[in-house]
């Protein structure tokens, strides 16, 4: 069985690589946790597989928040002489990049803990391409030069449980200042606000987009 990648709220599934060295494999059965059906997880029992089978797909609801989960993944034996092979797998559901949002072109924060689940965090660590950011460790990052437009940011978290999480990776997009259109408003007339070549009402909904 290959290594087991991490997946976001918002995946499908979490894909493992399978590779069979000995044995005749017919099926495997995913066995969760009372925590993890309980988060919306469900046992798939006697899913057909063979020597070609190369992955196996673990169904990620729409509703598991993020978090750290068990399940039992068995394999069932064509060799008489074989028994089942049972692996204990940790599956870590991490936050989507929804949960940073960019201020300006030189400031990224979490959003408020109504955007995330209600989850509330002892600590953060703020990475860019992969690599922990010395002193970013609040709930927002500054770049004084301004974020990378090419590069890749995420925050690591910590629960007051102590569960570290962290986000997918977010990259930032060139920021405009919003524009009023018309600049003064007479009665009965429409108020349009446009922000990176998008327009909004007053509502806050887009209503057309510039070409």
């Amino acid at each position: 069985l290959g290594e087991l990648s991490f997946e976001c709220v918002g995946s499908n599934y979490f894909v493992l690589p399978l590779v069979v060295d000995s044995g005749i494999p017919t099926s495997y059965s995913l066995l969760f946790d009372s925590v993890a059906l309980a988060a919306g997880f469900t046992d798939q029992l006697s899913q057909p597989i063979n020597r070609e089978t190369t992955e196996i797909l673990i169904p990620l609801h729409q509703d598991v928040v993020p978090g750290k989960y068990r399940v039992q993944l068995v394999f069932a034996n064509a060799l008489p002489k074989c028994e089942e092979v049972a692996l204990d797998l940790e599956l870590i559901v991490n936050f989507s990049a929804n949960m940073i949002f960019q201020r300006w072109n030189d400031v990224l924060s979490v959003v408020a803990p109504e955007y995330n689940y209600g989850f509330l965090f002892d600590s953060f660590q703020w990475v860019k391409n992969g690599e922990k950011l010395e002193g970013a460790t609040r709930s927002y990052y500054y770049e004084e030069m301004g974020l990378d437009l090419e590069a890749e940011y995420q925050v690591e978290v910590v629960l007051p449980n102590g569960v570290v999480l962290t986000t997918c990776p977010f990259v930032p997009t060139p920021y405009t200042e919003p524009q009023q259109s018309p600049k003064k408003i007479i009665e009965n007339q429409q108020l349009i606000i446009i922000r990176n070549n998008v327009r909004y009402n007053a509502q806050g909904a887009m209503i057309q987009e510039n070409k």
